[in-house]
């Protein structure tokens, strides 16, 4: 716990993503408290400078090709997709 918080908090981290997640523990929260986190957070993050992710490149390319092929299989039939969508919507 962040004594002078008033909040308790966990660090989950995904080194493939670069990520880092600060995720609520405990019941007794400080909604203030998590405001002065995220403003001090904000104010020491914001002037770090880091390299790109060099897997932005593939996971680009992977949405990419998906909406490709959603595209692709809507201009093959789209009748198909719409009668799809109405049977899925129940219209």
């Amino acid at each position: 716990m962040l004594p002078n918080l008033g909040i308790q908090l966990h660090v989950d981290g995904l080194p493939a993503m670069r990520n880092v997640s600060l995720a609520a523990a405990g019941s007794t929260q400080s909604h203030q408290g998590w405001r002065r986190l995220e403003m001090a957070l904000g104010a020491a993050l914001g002037r770090l400078e880091v390299t790109r992710n060099p897997q932005a490149i593939a996971l680009l390319s992977a949405g990419g090709l998906l909406a490709l092929a959603v595209i692709l299989a809507i201009s093959w039939d789209p009748q198909a997709v719409a009668q799809s969508l109405f049977d899925m919507l129940r219209l």
